[in-house]
């Protein structure tokens, strides 16, 4: 082989080298986009939220991936996607925890959706920015406790139930029992002692005078658009405007948008285009708390 064909061979080792790193380049950054360019991470929290890792909003998918993303240098901001009637006041303080942790690194913002009510409120309050359609249903800023009587269901059926229990309150809330007045005393505590930190959380977190407080704590479900008004959130608009403040608030102006939807391991990535990222309510109907739960 002379030295023509020496140099030859030599040349097209290195344009095949440089068309193999140019494919592998491409293959990668349409897999894991995150290793290679910054990006606008979405996180879709839709369901009920409890603690946990069953197949609902789970406070503990939510809380890791938030973290996760946090820690992520590429990741510049996230955005909670919210579709949700709330939960149990725990799961929602879990996701605050994550949250406050994230808003030390970089912006998160809050993009409420058909639903965000409650718990699911609770969750956004801490967000650097929440936004909301006009006719996003949100508020319902209280707790609820509700306890089923089965009494005379059990009655009717012939169903006895023979107790042993250590403390006289130990099977408070139960279904084969009626709730006595003691009873009903300690649960009235409950919910106004879980309420009561809702209320200073709002009042704080949103700057709100005491008559301001005084027109939403009643629960009652709120428009984005009175919502606005009543200083609940900071402006309206759905996602798009949510990734447009995130860009602005991050200056990361071209930052990729990506989509982590919950899966039974944990939050996935998916392709921003190719997946929706709105969630959906299909009724707004509320569903029914189970004895011995204190919800959001």
């Amino acid at each position: 082989m002379n030295a023509k064909q020496i140099i030859l061979l030599e040349i097209f080792l290195i344009i095949g080298i440089a068309v193999g790193a140019a494919i592998t380049y491409f293959y990668l950054s349409k897999q894991t986009p995150s290793l290679f360019e910054e990006e606008i991470s979405i996180v879709n929290i839709e369901g009920e939220i409890l603690a946990g890792y069953g197949n609902y909003a789970s406070s503990t998918k939510i809380a890791e991936k938030i973290k996760e993303l946090a820690d992520n240098g590429r990741v510049r901001a996230i955005i909670l996607r919210i579709n949700s009637p709330g939960g149990t006041p725990a799961a929602a303080q879990e996701i605050v925890e994550a949250i406050e942790y994230a808003k030390s690194k970089k912006p998160v913002i809050a993009s409420l959706g058909d639903l965000a009510t409650s718990g699911a409120y609770y969750i956004a309050l801490p967000c650097n920015y929440i936004l909301a359609e006009p006719d996003t249903l949100t508020g319902s800023i209280g707790v609820i406790w509700v306890v089923e009587i089965k009494v005379k269901k059990y009655e009717e059926e012939g169903v006895e139930y023979f107790v042993v229990k250590s403390g006289k309150m130990k099977d408070m809330g139960a279904s084969w029992k009626n709730v006595s007045s003691e009873e009903k005393e300690i649960m009235q505590e409950i919910v106004n002692k879980s309420f009561q930190r809702f209320l200073n959380e709002v009042k704080i977190r949103r700057n709100l005078t005491d008559e301001q407080i005084d027109a939403i704590k009643d629960g009652r479900v709120i428009l984005g658009s009175d919502a606005l008004n009543m200083s609940l959130i900071d402006e309206i608009g759905g996602l798009n405007k949510a990734i447009e403040v995130a860009r602005n608030m991050s200056k990361a102006k071209t930052a990729k948008e990506r989509l982590y939807l919950p899966t039974e391991k944990g939050y996935e990535a998916v392709d921003y285009l190719e997946s929706s990222p709105h969630g959906y309510i299909l009724s707004v109907s509320y569903t029914h708390l189970r004895a011995h739960e204190t919800r959001h």
